[in-house]
């Protein structure tokens, strides 16, 4: 995490940060954000496992 915590909700671990969003709306808090651009490589996979038929 960016000097150690969230921007929004001074968390200081991934689990605090849960835990602010499971009781805090993205709209509280609309004016302090700012649009970003990024790009996303998704690439699908699929996986085939034999299975007895029994």
């Amino acid at each position: 995490m960016n000097k150690h915590k969230s921007s929004i909700s001074k968390a200081k671990s991934y689990k605090e940060i849960g835990e602010f969003w499971d009781t805090h709306d993205l709209t509280e808090y609309w004016d302090q954000t700012k649009p970003i651009k990024f790009e996303i490589d998704i690439q699908s996979e699929v996986t085939y496992y034999a299975l007895d038929n029994e």
